[in-house]
Formats: C-alpha cells, sequence, structure tokens
C-alpha cells in the first residue's frame, strides 16, 4: 500500500481499537436512523416529515461513510494478526530449541548433584550423632533454664495482676465518685446565690422591660424562673408579656392578679436574648458602653446569673442576639442542663 498512511498504521492495538470505535458509531448511526424513520411516520405535519426524511438521508449516509472506514481497518487487523501469529511461532521454535539444550545441562548438573549427594549424606549421619551427643547434655541444661523461665513468668503476672487490681480500684473510685457528685447537682434545686449583688447591680436599669419567653414543665424551672423574677421585681424592672406560643403553661406570678402564658422552654438552662435591629453583627461595630440601655442591663443580667446559679451549669456562650426592634429582654428557664 503506497501513498499517505493514517495514523498508528503498524499498530494492532490501535487498528483494532479505531476499527471497533468506528463499528460503534456505525450502528449507532444506524441506531439513530431507524429512530428518525419512526419520528418520520408519526410525524402529521408535512414540512416535519420532509425534514425528517433528509435527517434520515444523511444519517444513512453517514453511516455508510463510517462503515466505508472501517473497511481497511478490518483488513489492516487481519494483516497485522497474521503477521503476529507468525512472529509468536518462531519465537516459540526457537525457545523449544532453548529447552531441549538448557535439558540436557540439567540432566548433566543432575548426575553431579547425586554424587555430591552421597558424600553429604555420609557427612549427615555424622553431624547427626554429634547432634545426639549434643541434645542429651543441652536436655538437662534446658530443664534447669525452663524452671527458671517459669518461675519469672508467674512472679510477672502476679504482679501485672495486682497492678491491675490496684488501676481497677482507682477507676472505680473516681467514677462512683463522679457518679456521686453528678446525682448530688441532679438532685439539688436551682438558686441564686448572689441576689443582693444582682439587685443592687440592676437597679442603675430601673423599668427595663423584660420578659420570660420560655419555661420547662418542672418545679426546678419554675422555681428559678420566680426567684429570678422577685430580684428583678425588687430592682425596679418592669416585667410584660412575651409572645405566647404552642405548647405553653400558664404561670402564676408572686402578686399578679391572673396566670400568665409562657412558651415551653425548647433549650436547658437559662438563657438571655436580645432584639437589635441589625442583629449580632451590627452589635459588634459599637461598644458596650455607647449600646441602647437594654442591651447593656442584659449583659449585666446574663453575667450576675452566671456567677450566681447553683449548681453551676453549662453556659450556652453569652447573650443571643436576633434582628428586632423590641427593646425588650428575653429570658428563657429550661431544664438542668
Amino acid at each position: 500500500m503506497h501513498g499517505i498512511r493514517p495514523p498508528n498504521w503498524n499498530s494492532l492495538d490501535a487498528v483494532q481499537t479505531i476499527h471497533g470505535t468506528l463499528e460503534l458509531v456505525a450502528i449507532l448511526l444506524f441506531g439513530l436512523l431507524v429512530f428518525v424513520d419512526i419520528l418520520e411516520h408519526v410525524a402529521r405535519e408535512p414540512k416535519r416529515q420532509v425534514f425528517l426524511r433528509m435527517a434520515g438521508f444523511v444519517v444513512f449516509a453517514a453511516a455508510i461513510l463510517t462503515e466505508l472506514a472501517a473497511y481497511p481497518y478490518s483488513r489492516r487487523a487481519d494483516t497485522l494478526s497474521n503477521r503476529q501469529i507468525h512472529t509468536d511461532e518462531q519465537i516459540i521454535s526457537k525457545l523449544s530449541g532453548d529447552v531441549i539444550v538448557a535439558s540436557t545441562h540439567a540432566d548433566d548438573a543432575a548426575n553431579a548433584a547425586n554424587s555430591a549427594n552421597g558424600s553429604a549424606k555420609q557427612a549427615e549421619q555424622q553431624a547427626t550423632n554429634a547432634q545426639a551427643a549434643a541434645r542429651g547434655a543441652r536436655k538437662e541444661a534446658d530443664s534447669f533454664e525452663a524452671d527458671i523461665v517459669t518461675a519469672k513468668k508467674q512472679a510477672a503476672a502476679a504482679e501485672s495482676d495486682l497492678a491491675g487490681a490496684r488501676q481497677r480500684a482507682a477507676d472505680a473510685l473516681k467514677q462512683a465518685a463522679y457518679a456521686t457528685a453528678e446525682l448530688e447537682r441532679i438532685k439539688a434545686r436551682r438558686s441564686l446565690t448572689n441576689i443582693p449583688a444582682i439587685m443592687s447591680s440592676l437597679k442603675g436599669f430601673e423599668n427595663v422591660e423584660y420578659a420570660f419567653n420560655g419555661v420547662s414543665l418542672d418545679d426546678d424551672s419554675e422555681n428559678l424562673l420566680d426567684t429570678i423574677d422577685s430580684a428583678l421585681q425588687k430592682a425596679g424592672w418592669k416585667r410584660v408579656n412575651a409572645p405566647c406560643g404552642l405548647p405553653s403553661v400558664r404561670h402564676s406570678f408572686e402578686g399578679a392578679s391572673s396566670q400568665v402564658c409562657i412558651s415551653l422552654a425548647v433549650s436547658d438552662g437559662v438563657r438571655v436574648s436580645v432584639e437589635y435591629p441589625e442583629g449580632s453583627s451590627g452589635l459588634r461595630t459599637i461598644s458596650l458602653q455607647n449600646a441602647p440601655q437594654y442591651i447593656r442591663a442584659a449583659t449585666s443580667l446574663y453575667f450576675l446569673i452566671k456567677s450566681g446559679l447553683s449548681p453551676a451549669e453549662e453556659s450556652p456562650g453569652g447573650i443571643s442576639v436576633a434582628k428586632g426592634t423590641a427593646g425588650t429582654i428575653f429570658i428563657s428557664v429550661g431544664k438542668k442542663d
């Protein structure tokens, strides 16, 4: 074949890959031709039928061209396969000759090895006799050595058992102490140990509005809520009602003429939250001294409750700030965390 040859014309793998690819493209084009033919038969508009018929001709022509392009690669793949088979047969023939020569050398080596093996057996018998004598002496020494090793293992095991027992006893005491402390914390009612400090510190924010926007359904939470409310009332703060959602409880404050609706707390522990027009990001841009009065009051209240609450509980990480314009301080008393 003269003229310009396609790329990789002498590579069997490349020719087979190209031929397979062209055949696959041709199959896909014939499949597309069938699909276009179906669309032509179901089309109702004459223009669409004409367009689909022309498209079918184009797809058919492309499929034929693809098959024609694949034919030379099919012939070339057969030619290269025959060449490869011929080359492999020559290699196999040469290897067969090498195997025969190697087999002859192996037989000679085997004869020499048999001769050496006889001499080795005599030496081995002599070594066996010497080893038997040595084993007799070694057996007695091993017996004493085994007794020593066993005694050492027993002593080490006893020491390990003693150390393990001591560690387990120490761990048990720690667990018992932790469990006792946790049980006492759970049983203990929460209270504020710094009510006088709360009253004196918060009187500077007199008439600031506050509201309880959450409480848990347990005596401990409601009693703590009443304690906080009493301290704030004595500090001159003004209690208002927070929006009440569902589920909720009805709570009676000391001195109130009617019960107040309070939403059930969704978080554990005591939480303090406020609203600010720009939210927490806007509040970070100003100093606490320049913040509105209710923000400064909420900050003082949060730290006073955190420092005076007994038993202590996990802190929520500061005051929660949401976007809004309400100047009210919201307090939620959840169950003990």
